[in-house]
């Protein structure tokens, strides 16, 4: 799962932010290492994910990882928490920043299919 995870974070993030705001279209590519096509559908009004989502991408995944097992269906943060975690001070236009990267996280649509070990049919995720 977490290969899988990997592949789709490489083909989900634009690390341009001034190119991730204009990526609307849907991204379509086929992972070399899987052999499976990956679409990204970014939401018209938020663009592609780009720097800034992809910390707090990172942060929602130490904030589970920290939870342990069985995996929460909802995580928790506090304001200065994912400030800390994002490496960032809290203030000004961050809280505005933040729901912009949650709204944008959470309205972008990932469609891989994956495949069971032993059997040939795919399911998609």
């Amino acid at each position: 799962m977490e290969n899988n995870l990997l592949r789709v974070m490489g083909y989900l993030f634009c690390h341009d932010p001034r190119a991730a705001a204009t990526h609307v279209e849907p991204i379509t590519g086929i992972d070399k290492i899987a052999k499976r096509q990956v679409t990204i559908e970014p939401h018209p009004c938020y663009g592609q994910p780009g720097p800034a989502d992809f910390r707090i991408f990172l942060a929602i995944l130490k904030k589970l990882s920290d939870y342990g097992r069985p995996v929460p269906s909802k995580v928790y943060f506090s304001q200065q928490e994912l400030a800390r975690l994002t490496d960032r001070a809290w203030g000004g236009k961050t809280g505005k920043e933040f729901i912009h990267s949650l709204y944008t996280l959470a309205h972008t649509r990932v469609t891989m299919p994956f495949y069971r070990n032993g059997k040939d049919e795919p399911t998609i995720a």
